[in-house]
């Protein structure tokens, strides 16, 4: 896959409008959006049934309330890359734990289409 190459896409994103929103960006600039989960037991579904179609992860980091780690773990896993997406200070995503790259909410096309090529590594929790 080169730079240029429209990605398959996992969305891990709890609330409505801003996977829908999310995903209109992407498509937008060319993505797909293979399958979208709304929680953690959905995002495991999904990855365990589509890990080999997909390009990259964009997970939420608070899912129902909780922050998902255990999806970034299962991400890591999976050996796909992640983006951590949030409404939080990128400070107080680090000092739960996240590592992955990051793209704040809300979302802009600007902001997204800056963010993907930082995805495209593996290693989603154990990234730097």
């Amino acid at each position: 896959m080169t730079q240029n190459d429209p990605l398959r896409i996992l969305l891990i994103e709890d609330r409505t409008v801003a996977a829908i929103t999310l995903e209109c960006l992407l498509e937008d600039l060319g993505h797909t959006v293979s399958a979208i989960a709304l929680t953690p037991p959905q995002a495991e579904r999904a990855l365990q049934r589509h890990a080999d179609a997909i390009d990259l992860v964009i997970y939420d980091a608070l899912l129902v309330g909780m922050p998902s780690l255990k999806v970034a773990d299962l991400v890591d896993w999976y050996g796909l890359p992640g983006l951590v997406t949030s409404t939080m200070p990128e400070p107080d995503l680090r000092a739960l734990g996240f590592n992955a790259p990051y793209l704040a909410q809300p979302f802009t096309d600007i902001a997204v289409w800056r963010a993907l090529p930082y995805s495209k590594t593996k290693g989603d929790r154990s990234a730097a």
